[in-house]
C-alpha cells in the first residue's frame, strides 16, 4: 500500500537528491519539480506545464443506475 507521501532518491548526473513525493500509481505521466530535476542534474526539459491542484476540479454527479 503506498501512503500519501513516500520517500523517493532521485538520480541524475550530479548525484542523489532525497525528497518526499506524492506518487499517484494510476497517472499516466510523471512529473519532477524543476528544483529538483536540476539539482539531480536530470535533462534536457524538454517542455513545462503548469499544474493546477487536483482539488479545483469536481467529480460528475454518480448516476442513477437508470436507463432511459
Amino acid at each position: 500500500m503506498i501512503g500519501v507521501t513516500e520517500p523517493v532518491v532521485v538520480r541524475g548526473k550530479r548525484g542523489e537528491v532525497k525528497v518526499q513525493a506524492k506518487v499517484d500509481t494510476g497517472a499516466s505521466r510523471t512529473t519532477v519539480d524543476t528544483d529538483i530535476a536540476t539539482r539531480a542534474g536530470l535533462g534536457p526539459v524538454l517542455g513545462r506545464v503548469r499544474i493546477q491542484s487536483i482539488a479545483r476540479i469536481r467529480s460528475p454527479a454518480p448516476s442513477s443506475g437508470r436507463s432511459s
